[in-house]
């Protein structure tokens, strides 16, 4: 919830997921810019899922105002797990 993966926990593996180098703190998540809506993040749910049909499809939330809104649309997108963290940052 710090918005930081700190650069010990950056392996070859994610610096590679990440387009990045072992070792480098990188924000985390990664930021989506275009998602602006619940129906963009729907469709990127849909594509990840027809990406990879065995893969889960995970969406984190951060807990404000209208959140059941948001986490209905998201279930709505078919995702396998919504999680939803503080906005507190702690």
């Amino acid at each position: 919830e710090g918005g930081q993966l700190p650069g010990p926990k950056v392996s070859d593996y994610i610096a590679g997921l990440r387009a990045s180098k072992p070792g480098v703190t990188l924000i985390s998540p990664p930021p989506h810019h275009d998602i602006y809506s619940i129906e963009d993040l729907a469709q990127l749910v849909h594509d990840l899922h027809a990406i990879n049909e065995a893969a889960g499809v995970s969406v984190k939330l951060v807990s404000s105002i209208g959140i059941g809104t948001v986490a209905c649309g998201v279930a709505k997108a078919d995702a396998d797990v919504i999680q939803i963290s503080g906005g507190d940052g702690g």
